[in-house]
């Protein structure tokens, strides 16, 4: 299993922890097994089609009908998904372009007939982004400027598959349009796309304070991660000439509220009279969320609460599995913030760093950061590794 596909296991991962608070029938596991396997290499389609399925099946579960909290001075993403519901060209774009960019790149100009045929696709692949980002991308500047102004949104629309399905779509847009701009290395409009995206998806954990929230969440920040993973690693010497993404990245948020989550699918699941079992674990985990709620109700103290039925509905909201996909999305960034201040230091001083401390002290880096899986600070070993 190449790095890729492991990364698409550990995403996958995070999506199957959802199916637990559902009564999902083995034929609906069936159909989802049929996405995972080494061959799929396009997680933007991926998550779209597997998302829509997973919010099927906690519709058909029909334990919880959750309802949507509407505002009047709050936008709509369900108005705002309505022009792609029916619009299929972004999702075969984004595929389409990440052939083109990152699996055939290294094809040798010797091999004179599958060039010519690339560069014939590279064509009709640009000729497609024109007509699309002609026809969306005003309504995805306005979208991001939203996110970009921490606009919250009507509550517990995410939870349509169709408008997660929708929203997608427009995630996967902009990332095309930063794969366009990077290979002409333009990096305001990547820097502005992804920063938008990062905003959305930390703020829809803390808006939604749901299960369904902090997972959707944590998927669109994974696909952010991957693409910005392949563009420093395609343009690391073009993006270490533009500081922007590097003074950006430093800054981003990637929240994983369980505390509140904990105490929303309470609400919604556990009688009156089991809420403060919920409200003493959020209280631990808002403290130290890097423990699971097994790990809580295994205390002493804790035992005369842990074999009630409460006690299992709480164990699955956040578990072992949940603690190391966080840990090693805090890991991902981490890397890849010294990457690019390596990649910079290098383009500026001619000679590369011999430890991240030395990137810290010449400010290319605001601190060290923590390898959350062993608790040290990490080094240069750990950017550098594939």
């Amino acid at each position: 299993m190449n790095q890729y596909t492991k990364k698409q296991a550990n995403q996958f991962e995070v999506l199957t922890i959802t199916l637990s608070l559902s009564k999902i029938s083995n034929k609906f596991l069936k159909r989802v097994s049929v996405f995972f396997m080494p061959s799929f290499l396009f997680l933007g389609a991926i998550c779209v089609a597997f998302l829509s399925m997973l919010f099927s099946a906690v519709a058909e579960s029909k334990e919880i009908e959750k309802p949507v909290i509407a505002l009047k001075d709050k936008p709509s993403l369900k108005k705002i998904a309505e022009p792609l519901l029916a619009e299929s060209e972004i999702t075969l774009l984004y595929r389409d372009f990440y052939k083109s960019i990152y699996v055939q790149e290294n094809v040798q100009e010797s091999q004179n007939a599958t060039a010519k045929a690339i560069v014939e696709s590279d064509a009709d692949l640009q000729k497609k982004y024109n007509q699309l980002w002609g026809k969306y991308s005003a309504q995805l500047q306005t979208l991001e400027s939203n996110f970009q102004q921490q606009q919250p949104f009507v509550r517990g629309e995410i939870e349509d598959e169709k408008v997660l399905g929708a929203t997608l779509k427009w995630l996967q847009l902009a990332m095309v349009d930063c794969r366009v701009s990077a290979q002409k290395n333009q990096w305001s409009p990547v820097r502005q796309h992804m920063s938008a995206w990062f905003a959305f998806a930390a703020d829809l954990a803390y808006e939604e304070s749901s299960l369904i929230g902090i997972r959707v969440s944590a998927v669109m920040r994974a696909l952010l991660i991957d693409e910005l993973e392949k563009l420093q690693a395609k343009h690391s010497v073009q993006i270490a000439q533009s500081p922007e993404v590097r003074l950006w990245f430093l800054q981003v948020r990637a929240p994983w509220p369980i505390d509140r989550v904990l105490v929303t699918e309470s609400k919604m699941r556990l009688k009156p009279a089991e809420l403060s079992l919920a409200e003493s674990l959020a209280q631990r985990l808002q403290k130290n969320p890097y423990q699971s709620v097994d790990k809580i109700l295994s205390e002493p103290k804790m035992r005369h609460s842990a074999q009630t039925a409460a006690a299992d509905f709480l164990r699955k909201l956040w578990r072992d599995e949940d603690i190391q996909q966080m840990k090693m999305e805090m890991n991902r960034i981490g890397v890849l913030k010294i990457r690019m201040a390596m990649a910079e230091y290098q383009a500026r001083t001619q000679k590369a760093a011999t430890n991240v401390t030395e990137l810290v002290q010449n400010r290319f880096l605001d601190q060290v950061p923590t390898d959350y899986f062993s608790g040290k600070p990490m080094d240069l070993t750990s950017a550098q590794k594939k």
